[in-house]
C-alpha cells in the first residue's frame, strides 16, 4: 500500500495453486491505509467489487504503459479506477465472506467517464478527499438527545453493537447528522 492509499502490485502468481488470496490481501491492505486502486478489464472490477470497491473512471488501455509481460494477445481492457467505500477492515472481510457489496454489470463499468490516466486518477482521488474532508470527526464530540457526549468512536461502538453489519459510510453519515443537530 502506498502512503497515498493506493493498492498496488496485487498480482497472483501464475504458477501458484492457492485460490482465495483476495480475501486475506484486500482486507490487509485496507487495514493498512489502503483505499484506492486501479485494474485492468472489468474481471478485476468483479473480484474487487466483493470487498466494497467502487468503479468510478476508466480510461482506454495504452500499450507503451502497460505492465511488463503484456502481449497482444493478452487484449486490450479498459483500465478502471477504484475507491473503497470506507468500510473497515473487518467490516469488509465480513460483508465479502457475505457477498453483500453492491455489484457493478459491465454495461455500467463501460457507462463510466472515459478519461485519460491522469484526469481518472484525480477524479478518483478528488471523490476521495471530499469524503474524508466530509467525514473529518477528530476530536469532535455530537450531543445526543439525551443529553449524552459521545465522541466518533464511542458513537461508532454504541451504533454497531445495536446494527452490527452497518456499513462505515452509514455510522459516519449519522455522526454527521448528530453534529448538525448539535448546531
Amino acid at each position: 500500500v502506498a502512503p497515498d492509499g493506493d493498492i498496488i502490485g496485487v498480482f497472483k502468481n501464475p504458477n501458484s495453486h492457492v485460490r482465495g488470496a483476495l480475501r486475506t490481501l484486500i482486507p490487509t491492505a485496507i487495514a493498512n491505509g489502503g483505499t484506492k486502486l486501479d485494474c485492468y478489464g472489468y474481471n478485476l472490477v468483479r473480484q474487487y467489487q466483493k470487498y466494497g470497491f467502487i468503479p468510478v473512471a476508466r480510461t482506454k488501455f495504452v500499450a507503451e504503459f502497460a505492465n511488463e509481460g503484456w502481449t497482444p494477445d493478452k487484449g486490450e481492457p479498459d483500465i478502471y479506477f477504484m475507491m473503497h467505500n470506507g468500510d473497515s477492515a473487518e467490516v469488509t472481510l465480513r460483508k465479502s465472506i457475505d457477498d453483500s457489496y453492491e455489484k457493478y454489470s459491465k454495461e455500467y463499468c463501460d457507462s463510466l467517464p472515459l478519461m485519460d490516466y491522469e484526469d481518472a486518477e484525480k477524479y478518483r482521488d478528488g471523490l476521495l478527499e471530499q469524503r474524508q474532508q466530509r467525514f473529518s470527526f477528530e476530536g469532535k464530540t455530537a450531543k445526543l438527545a439525551d443529553g449524552t457526549e459521545l465522541t466518533y468512536d464511542e458513537f461508532a461502538a454504541q451504533v454497531r453493537k445495536a446494527v452490527p453489519d452497518i456499513t462505515d459510510d452509514a455510522i459516519q453519515s449519522a455522526f454527521a447528522e448528530e453534529l448538525e443537530n448539535d448546531t
